[in-house]
């Protein structure tokens, strides 16, 4: 029975191998290679099991990486003083692949990522966006940058991961 079912793939194999061959473009026999993954599914599974180790139901996040929306996850992250840069560190982790505009502004206010941090006074996270490119002077509405917010008197200085 084994035998009779192997010499039947292999004359499935053989026969759309030949129809590879002669067709106008490539076909992908479907069940001897496997298909790569997204970036997007990858971070969207990624953080399905992030959240579920943090706890977290994450609703929010999981609605906007489906339906693509970054850097509205990132930005709900940023918000999160507890559990937000495990999460921001993971969408981060996929800012070239998925070309994700860390500096977008949303919202009334017009606040990026790095304001949520400073307006939670949340250091770590600030640092960890302005460590990926986040600019520390993006202005929201109201004119203030997130290092206003922190009560700085200049654009800051990255604590080194020894110091934190």
């Amino acid at each position: 029975v084994f035998l009779k079912a192997l010499l039947g793939l292999m004359a499935v194999r053989k026969t759309l191998a030949l129809a590879a061959k002669t067709a106008s473009r490539p076909v992908d026999i479907f069940f001897f290679k496997k298909q790569p993954i997204s970036s997007h599914d990858m971070l969207l599974d990624s953080m399905k099991k992030l959240l579920l180790k943090l706890g977290i139901r994450g609703d929010n996040i999981l609605q906007r990486i489906e339906e693509k929306n970054y850097e509205g996850a990132l930005r709900i992250a940023a918000n999160d003083v507890s559990r937000g840069l495990k999460v921001a560190e993971l969408i981060l982790n996929f800012r070239e692949d998925l070309a994700i505009h860390i500096d977008q502004k949303a919202g009334e206010e017009q606040n990026a990522a790095i304001h949520y941090a400073a307006k939670k006074q949340n250091r770590a996270m600030y640092d960890l966006l302005v460590s990926h490119g986040a600019d520390p002077k993006l202005a929201n509405k109201h004119g203030l940058c997130a290092y206003d917010v922190f009560g700085l008197t200049t654009t800051p200085i990255l604590i080194s991961s020894s110091t934190k």
